[in-house]
């Protein structure tokens, strides 16, 4: 969709330093990725190469085509990827060209200001601290932290749901009625509209089953303003569900109360009815995401299993999710294992590097649970077993791991043999 954009706040979007700022954001994104999971590693890192290459003439074509047209159209591409690294269970996401995320990445870093003042930070945990923010830190590490800290000692009970297809069931013309009254620049509105109704372009691989879209629903996951704007979005919610005293802790679409039992089972009817018939939204049908946890059981919520004495540790999924990598790390490669006590000398640094990379992530973004001896001898099991599964020994890669990295938990290294 081609929109025409007036004179307002979005020539700032354009300017060149504001540019610069969101290509380097882009970019650091892309690296990050990287690191975390990529199909082909030495091809993206090629692109990432490419790009920077190129940020001079990217950005001069960028502030010359706005200048020169005043007309912005953006393209999607939707395909599908894993909802987690290595998982099967798939997601659609829009892909937007380099080019047009550095405009996305910029107008985030415009309107964040504005709009963080409707988000309610007692509620909200689905947005990310940016300078000059009003709220402290949000994001999972902190949410989870603080229902660990609420239930220690309480005794509460639980109701725990997810809004089933949120991202593909906003309400476009309701999200862009908020961002008028709330941005009150319609340069930057329309930016906005041009975003929300991008020509999509559909993976052929998944042609058959791809969703067809109302013309009015859905944001594009997968873009930089999409959580921002599915957090403002909900703001009314929040602040409705706040006033009426309940304890809910939400990111995203995914939300928990604490209370008495009677206290939840209200919470629950609110929930429902105010998603129905203010955004007509639905809490997920499935009982094992939608359903009431008892005082005394431990709570699954957002990669961690959080005991109702507040200990907080990664959840069974997730730490099951590491062994499967360890494991195909570690045994994925086609060669002939059996004809030597050790990892194949052509493929033992590789190893090492991408499972200590692997490993060092995963302590670091679990940082915060209570970790234990008894947990990091868990993980060295992971290894320990993937190795017996190709009759190989630790010693190589015990002293490879130790090498690789400084940065290790000391009680990860007393476990290592």
């Amino acid at each position: 969709m081609a929109l025409t954009i007036g004179v307002g706040l979005v020539d700032s979007v354009f300017d060149r330093k504001a540019l610069e700022t969101a290509f380097d954001s882009v970019l650091e994104a892309m690296r990050s990725a990287q690191r975390a999971h990529v199909r082909d590693p030495a091809a993206h890192k090629r692109k990432i190469q490419n790009h920077r290459d190129r940020r001079s003439e990217m950005l001069d074509r960028i502030i010359t085509r706005h200048e020169g047209e005043g007309t912005l159209r953006f393209t999607r591409f939707v395909t599908k990827i894993p909802k987690v690294p290595g998982g099967t269970a798939e997601r659609p996401i829009s892909l937007f060209s380099f080019e047009e995320r550095i405009i996305l990445r910029s107008l985030l870093d415009i309107v964040w200001p504005l709009l963080e003042v409707q988000i309610v930070p007692s509620v909200s945990y689905c947005t990310f601290r940016k300078l000059g923010g009003l709220h402290p830190e949000r994001g999972i590490a902190k949410a989870v932290q603080t229902i660990s800290e609420e239930r220690r000692g309480h005794g509460y009970h639980i109701f725990e749901t997810d809004i089933k297809a949120f991202f593909d069931r906003i309400d476009r013309v309701k999200l862009l009625d908020q961002a008028t009254s709330i941005l009150n620049d319609d340069s930057l509105t329309e930016i906005l509209q041009a975003m929300l109704y991008a020509e999509t372009e559909f993976d052929k691989r998944f042609a058959d089953d791809s969703p067809v879209e109302a013309d009015e629903l859905g944001v594009p996951q997968g873009a930089a303003l999409s959580p921002l704007l599915a957090c403002t979005y909900l703001s009314p919610f929040d602040k409705h569900m706040e006033s009426n005293g309940f304890k809910m802790f939400r990111y995203v679409d995914d939300l928990v109360i604490l209370g008495t039992e009677a206290e939840c089972r209200q919470a629950e009817c609110l929930c429902r009815d105010i998603l129905k018939s203010e955004y007509g939204l639905d809490v997920h049908p499935d009982p094992t995401k939608t359903k009431h946890v008892q005082p005394n059981e431990a709570l699954i919520f957002l990669g961690h299993e959080i005991y109702p004495d507040g200990i907080l540790k990664p959840s069974p999924k997730r730490r099951t999710r590491v062994a499967n990598h360890v494991y195909k790390t570690i045994c994925g490669y086609k060669a002939d294992y059996g004809l030597i006590k050790g990892l194949p000398g052509a493929n033992q640094d590789d190893v090492i590097n991408k499972l200590s990379g692997y490993l060092l992530g995963y302590f670091g973004n679990m940082s915060h649970c209570n970790w234990t001896v008894t947990d990091y001898a868990e993980v060295v099991g992971y290894i320990t077993g993937a190795l017996k599964s190709r009759g190989l020994q630790m010693n190589r890669l015990s002293k490879g791991l130790r090498k690789a990295s400084k940065k290790w938990p000391p009680e990860f290294l007393e476990a290592l043999p």
